[in-house]
């Protein structure tokens, strides 16, 4: 899994993930398009993939019933793409918390073609939920298989509860016990 290839002890990972490429989308990889400029679909997975067990968005791809389509990304464009990006995951009105370093984003060659690698890390404990537009309710997502949804209002309360240092479940007292 492209996941795994993101090692921090690994020389040599983009040329793996060149290599790698699945040949369709599962729980930690993501294939995005990014002909209109940085896809706004991108932030709920990159939400869905802090909250579970991480994975990597390829933008400059896209997932077809016949397979991946290589499309790329014009050499001009990468700089603005990026620029987008850590505008955008730093904005706290777009996303609750940036879990990304710069070691984290890779520009890739296949096939004579540019394309962005992201690789999102599972956000800590006390950084979950990891949610969007500002509200944990219904824009924090998990990931499904291939497919980010939206948690229920039990499981974004789980997180917040996690998350909250002050709240140490082994100091409670329990009625009845």
């Amino acid at each position: 899994q492209l996941n795994i290839l993101f090692d921090e002890d690994n020389d040599s990972f983009e040329s793996l993930v060149v290599e790698s490429f699945p040949t369709n989308e599962s729980d930690d990889v993501e294939y995005k398009l990014a002909d209109g400029g940085f896809p706004n679909e991108f932030w709920s997975t990159y939400s869905a993939f802090a909250n579970t067990s991480g994975g990597v968005i390829i933008l400059g791809v896209k997932e077809t019933k016949n397979g991946l389509q290589f499309n790329g990304i014009e050499e001009s464009k990468i700089p603005v793409l990026l620029k987008s990006f850590w505008d955008l995951v730093n904005n706290t009105q777009k996303v609750s918390t940036c879990v990304c370093s710069s070691s984290d984003v890779l520009t890739l060659s296949y096939q004579n073609k540019k394309f962005l690698a992201f690789r999102v890390p599972a956000a800590t404990r006390t950084q979950k939920p990891v949610y969007l537009k500002g509200n944990p309710i219904d824009n924090t997502y998990k990931r499904n298989y291939e497919g980010d949804y939206v948690c229920t209002r039990e499981e974004v309360h789980r997180m917040l509860a996690d998350a909250d240092l002050n709240l140490h479940a082994d100091n409670r007292i329990l009625e009845g016990f």
